[in-house]
């Protein structure tokens, strides 16, 4: 099976808002990972696949701040003993290139996540 993601993923610890943006409710602070596509992040409150979000945050090696649209693409339980604990996968909505240019070149130099499914069918 591919993976179906479009951008490489890379490992981060950023502080983040992501709300939703049907009632402006926070449902996470937090970034475990991210690409010019989305981010990883911890469930703190509900949502749904398909969810409409603001994100907002800010690179803290560069200073550079983005606000995007973004939408809950996945929603992981935190069942398997790889999960950090409930998340939310994201999708950013269409950005403009530079924003996409922009994130890419911050997380150039962000290591990448080790697969956690790698030895699964082994």
């Amino acid at each position: 099976m591919r993976n179906a993601r479009k951008a490489a993923r890379h490992m981060v610890d950023w502080q983040c808002q992501v709300v939703r943006e049907r009632d402006f409710r926070l449902i996470a602070d937090r970034a475990w990972d991210a690409s010019a596509g989305g981010m990883l992040v911890p469930a703190e409150s509900e949502a749904a696949i398909g969810e409409e979000l603001i994100v907002s945050f800010q690179s803290p090696e560069h200073g550079i701040w983005f606000d995007l649209d973004a939408r809950v693409a996945r929603l992981i339980r935190g069942n398997r003993r790889t999960d950090k604990g409930a998340a939310f996968g994201i999708e950013f909505a269409q950005s403009k290139a530079l924003d996409r240019l922009l994130l890419r070149s911050v997380l150039h130099k962000k290591p990448k996540p080790h697969p956690a499914r790698a030895h699964a069918h082994a």
